[in-house]
Order: C-alpha cells, then sequence, then structure tokens
C-alpha cells in the first residue's frame, strides 16, 4: 500500500517542529521527497509542497526568522484546504513543544510528537 505523500510531508513537519530534527535535516529531506510535486496528480499536495517551499525560500533569502518559520509550518499544519482525509491535526507551538491531535499523521501518537 503506498503512502499517502502528504501524511508524509506532514510527519516531516511535525518532526521538525518537535525538534525530532534540525532544520538542514528538514530541508533535505523535504527537497528529496518533493523534488516532483508538480508531477503528482494531487493538487492539494502540490499546495502543500508549495507553501512550505514558499515559506522556506524567504526563511533561506534572510526575510522570514526560523521562529516565525516555525509559526508558518504550523499555520500550513492546521490549514483546514490541506488536511488529509479526515485526519483532523490541531498543532499548537510554544516553548519549543508540539501536539498533535488525536492522532498524528503516519500513525504517531500526540504523546510521541509533544514534547
Amino acid at each position: 500500500m503506498a503512502v499517502n505523500p502528504e501524511f508524509v510531508v506532514r510527519e516531516l513537519i511535525a518532526a521538525y517542529l518537535a525538534g525530532e530534527i534540525s532544520m538542514e535535516a528538514f530541508e533535505d529531506a523535504f527537497v528529496e521527497g518533493t523534488w516532483d510535486a508538480e508531477g503528482r496528480s494531487l493538487p492539494s499536495f502540490q499546495e502543500l509542497v508549495a507553501m512550505v517551499e514558499l515559506n522556506l525560500a524567504e526563511h533561506s533569502n534572510g526575510h522570514l526568522p526560523e521562529e516565525q518559520l516555525r509559526s508558518a509550518l504550523v499555520e500550513i499544519l492546521n490549514h483546514p484546504r490541506l488536511m488529509p482525509g479526515s485526519v483532523e491535526v490541531l498543532v499548537t507551538f510554544g516553548s519549543g513543544a508540539v501536539s498533535i491531535s488525536p492522532t498524528a499523521v503516519v500513525g504517531r501518537s500526540a504523546e510521541a510528537v509533544s514534547g
């Protein structure tokens, strides 16, 4: 069974926000996993990738501090048009913690993400 690419990107964002991976690791994995997003037929996946790419570009160019990038990524995870299927993802960011409720993407539990 193929994994939904939206779930993979959401898992990657959640790992970065939870401090499980560095900014560099996040960017590398994101680029590697989404380089062909325009060729994929899921418009919601393309929109998700475009939103993350825009924020990463603004951060890389020095126009968006990392704290604002993190806030933007939280907003992307909460964006209702980008919710895959019926999964409900609520992310709160404060003091470096992220919680995803009721179930995190790709089978993560909220306990595993909030830290």
